[in-house]
């Protein structure tokens, strides 16, 4: 396509395809005008040709331009004029000179050239713009998509699933969606340290200053509606956006008027489909080849980042108010276990120790963080069914009698009952229905056998003979602790997991420490020992050594 500089020197205009057409029917130069002050050319098929200035303003001087013009002129050549718009003040016209002398049959022809392209021109307009709906209309239903997952998500909230796990596993696709280079999740630091925000990144890093210094000076503001800024200015201030950042959208992470964090979209970058989904209607809107829209942030983003904001705030708001009810509940069960040390004196602290003790097991044992303090929560409640328990037989000074002994095998089940209703403490159902099971099938209440036995019940069944066995009792002084490693080495494979055994070893210096400190144990001990680190360190040798000695049997 030829184009020549205008008249006006700040553009340039592109030759109509209808004007090499004409050029090829008509066998001649055609060249584009263009009326302002005057006609003056603008483009010409053939830059080395040209119309007589005088002539074409003189042949169009009062005409009305809605269709061909034809002149006759010297050589019986014919001067047309085609103009390009349907009005009557058309500001645009194809111009050339035609040996064609027949002024009817040039006319219908220019008419039928003009309606052409004039379709022609249509029909790539509405291809376009289905190319543009096309797009837009995946670009929807991957937002829907996008949006429809991070509901599910949210849905499926527990205390187990925090604020940043759902962000890691779900925000790689907003990169996507928003095409930025950058997803930041920004949430206060849980403790006073050197930033007072935690930073996580998704797709390019970004300088941790430049995200502190965003969020510091735009957090307000966003309250109220997201901020978008481009073009390495921050609007409506005009200042200078930080290092690493030429773009970024800041939208609070808020519920209920409480901030949990912020989400930060940094530097938009360009679409390899020409259809810009952010930029719609400003595409449909703009002509000519360079559109800056592609590389800026625009509402369609700032839209679909608060609506993400906006989700994660409810999982927020969820997590938190799902960690207030098993810390109430927590709360609740430890005041029943409570009462229950409260009728005998002489197991006063048996749960918390219990507890404690499987953590330490399961820990050693390799078992995660989270699955470690559910074994450590079914350690505070594993007696609680001993509420069914008459008074009397719990707090007899004396043994047990067989029947009583029977009542006390009960308190598994009860306990059992009691929480089965208790949906949010349903992990702890194994460890308090079968902590009294025996490897061989020997213990209560199901006579389960090995693996039948949950890894909870095994580990809490280690902790909980060890801490029976070491307790005082009013028929009994506690055992020493070397005497009951011994007893659950002997047992070990037959009552107890040899796993758990090796692993409740393998932690013995920390199990020993515990015990020595408890409330009950600590006055025992301070009587054999001068002071504690005498004791922690005898008792460890002492256990190491019957360790080494059953180990050469």
């Amino acid at each position: 396509m030829s184009s020549i500089q205008s008249e006006n020197p700040t553009t340039v205009t592109p030759l109509p395809a209808l004007a090499k057409v004409l050029s090829q029917r008509l066998e001649c130069p055609v060249e584009l005008w263009e009326k302002g002050e005057t006609w003056f050319r603008v483009a010409s098929t053939h830059a080395d040709q040209g119309l007589s200035d005088h002539l074409v303003r003189s042949a169009l001087k009062g005409q009305k331009l809605s269709d061909p013009l034809l002149f006759p002129v010297e050589n019986d050549e014919t001067l047309f004029f085609l103009p390009l718009d349907n009005s009557n003040c058309s500001a645009h016209l194809l111009a050339g000179v035609t040996t064609v002398r027949r002024a009817e049959l040039l006319r219908d022809f220019l008419s039928q050239q003009a309606q052409i392209s004039r379709l022609e021109e249509q029909r790539e307009d509405q291809l376009q713009q289905l190319e543009l709906y096309a797009a837009q209309v995946t670009a929807d239903f991957e937002e829907m998509a996008w949006l429809r997952t991070l509901a599910d998500q949210v849905n499926k909230c527990t205390v187990e699933h925090s604020l940043e796990s759902i962000t890691l596993e779900t925000l790689g696709m907003l990169l996507d969606l928003i095409h930025c280079r950058t997803v930041v999740l920004v949430q206060p630091a849980p403790e006073p340290s050197e930033s007072d925000y935690v930073f996580r990144m998704l797709g390019d890093e970004v300088p941790e200053e430049s995200c502190h210094f965003l969020v510091e000076k735009w957090n307000l503001m966003a309250e109220m509606q997201p901020v978008v800024c481009n073009g390495g200015k921050t609007s409506p201030c005009g200042l200078n956006s930080p290092a690493g950042v030429r773009s970024f959208i800041l939208a609070p992470i808020m519920k209920d008027g409480r901030t949990y964090g912020w989400l930060m979209a940094v530097n938009k970058v360009k679409q390899d489909n020409s259809a810009v989904r952010s930029h719609f209607y400003d595409t449909l809107e703009y002509e000519g080849e360079d559109r800056p829209a592609e590389l800026e942030f625009g509402t369609s983003e700032a839209t679909l980042l608060r609506s993400t904001a906006n989700m994660l705030a409810t999982h927020a708001r969820n997590l938190e108010m799902f960690a207030n009810q098993e810390e109430l509940l927590i709360g609740v069960i430890r005041t029943m276990m409570n009462s229950l040390d409260a009728k005998d004196p002489y197991t006063c602290g048996h749960s918390d120790r219990v507890a404690t003790y499987s953590r330490i097991i399961a820990l050693k044992m390799g078992l995660s963080e989270k699955e470690a303090e559910q074994i450590y929560t079914a350690g505070l409640v594993h007696d609680i069914g001993k509420v069914g328990v008459p008074d009397h037989i719990l707090k007899k000074p004396d043994r047990l009698t067989d029947e009583e002994f029977a009542e006390i095998k009960k308190h598994p089940e009860i306990g059992y009952n009691i929480l089965k209703h208790i949906k949010a403490f349903s992990y702890v159902l194994p460890g308090v229905l079968h902590h009294h099971e025996a490897l061989d099938g020997s213990g209560y209440p199901a006579q389960l056998k090995g693996d039948e036995i949950p890894l909870m019940a095994r580990i809490m069944a280690v902790a909980d003979s060890y801490d029976a066995m070491t307790s005082t009792r009013p028929y009994r002084d506690g055992m020493p602790i070397r005497k009951s490693v011994k007893i659950l080495l002997e047992g070990s494979g037959t009552q107890w997991d040899p796993r758990c055994v090796d692993a409740f070893l393998d932690a013995i210096e920390q199990i020993i420490e515990v015990t020595i400190d408890s409330e009950q144990q600590k006055e025992r001990f301070m009587q054999k020992y001068a002071h504690r680190d005498h004791a922690l360190r005898a008792e460890i040798e002492s256990v190491q050594e019957a360790v080494a000695i059953a180990s050469r049997v």
